[in-house]
């Protein structure tokens, strides 16, 4: 097959993550793989190191002939768009060679504005839509977009993170890896740091920066370092900022915490796994489909600051049993997240559709 798939971004966040793995898994299978991206930063570099083809493009109306040209120079069997900016603004271009090339969209949670319009132009622009859990495809047919809709496994490359058994007394380094969002519950980490009051069993980790900069993530930010000080865990906790190798990050992490208040799948949880970690995570959809309700790591309830302390603290005592849970889980992620496994080529069919 001969595939495009168009980034909003050219940071590396979840979604992005999945536009790399996605490639990456399909080059490794024989495809031919392009990827757009609005413009040079960490993706794309990523792409290249992987021998990844990247077109530069922003995306905006005023480049649709610049879209056009791409398309027909490649003459693509399918077009994956990251979001609906890029659908809205590229995809009727693709609606006007629909003989040459297939619209995909992914649609990564239940965020997504769905009005008259709006439901008009994904039933015209779309011809299939792959998503990360049955709730975001409840969510798109309670909206009434009708649609081919199917439930993925978004994969990664487990290679990437080779888990090595570390040896010796040490701490037990506690973690997680997200970009400043109120969603993300990093006040809910601050909090449970301080619930286990004085302890030195535990090292503690906050990764992760403002990759899109925006005043809110911003003010979340300060609110956060503020509650860390205010509660007196300033000394306790690692603000690192952002990490650009994040298997090596993963891989000296013993438990990664993941308090999200709310997740539509949680790609740093399968990361987390795919390294050896001890995954910890708030009970909301991305999160306990992943977990399987205990069985590749452990649950609390959403914002529950005082669960996820018990839960950490239940760590330090029961080594023997989360290091079973740590192996089901990684033999778990090897057998069913591995995109160079991954059954691409009928993931990415369209059905045939003879009216609109």
């Amino acid at each position: 097959m001969r595939l495009l798939l168009i980034s909003e971004y050219d940071g590396v966040g979840g979604g992005e993550s999945f536009l790399l793995n996605t490639a990456r898994g399909l080059a490794f299978q024989g495809h031919d793989v392009t990827v757009l991206v609005p413009e040079p930063g960490d993706l794309s570099r990523r792409l290249s190191e992987n021998n990844i083809d990247v077109v530069f493009l922003k995306i905006r109306l005023r480049n649709v002939y610049r879209f056009w040209s791409v398309l027909k120079e490649h003459c693509f069997d399918s077009v994956v768009f990251n979001g609906t900016y890029s659908l809205y603004r590229f995809g009727f271009v693709t609606r006007m060679l629909h003989n040459v090339s297939k619209n995909i969209w992914v649609c990564h949670g239940p965020w997504v504005v769905v009005n008259f319009l709006r439901r008009w132009l994904l039933k015209y622009l779309a011809d299939k839509v792959l998503v990360p859990n049955s709730e975001v495809k409840d969510f798109l047919l309670d909206n009434d977009v009708s649609l081919s809709i199917e439930v993925i496994n978004l994969p990664i490359i487990i290679n990437d993170f080779a888990y090595k058994l570390r040896n010796g007394p040490r701490t037990i380094t506690v973690a997680m890896l997200a970009r400043f969002q109120r969603v993300k519950g990093h006040d809910v980490f601050v909090r449970a740091i301080h619930e286990l009051g004085e302890t030195d069993d535990f090292t503690f980790i906050v990764a992760g920066d403002d990759p899109f900069k925006t005043e809110e993530a911003q003010q979340f930010k300060d609110y956060v370092h503020k509650l860390a000080n205010e509660l007196r865990v300033t000394s306790k906790v690692n603000f690192i900022g952002e990490v650009k190798d994040v298997a090596g990050f993963l891989r000296k992490v013993d438990i990664l915490v993941v308090p999200s208040r709310y997740e539509s799948y949680g790609m740093v949880i399968l990361e987390g796994m795919a390294a050896g970690c001890t995954i910890i995570a708030a009970d909301t959809d991305g999160p306990r489909k992943l977990v399987n309700n205990g069985k590749y790591g452990l649950l609390f309830p959403v914002e529950d600051h005082k669960g996820l302390a018990r839960l950490i603290d239940f760590s330090r005592s029961n080594t023997q049993e989360l290091e079973q849970v740590r192996d089901r889980a990684l033999k778990h992620v090897t057998d069913n997240f591995n995109s160079e496994n991954y059954p691409w080529t009928s993931i990415l069919a369209v059905p045939e559709i003879t009216s609109r």
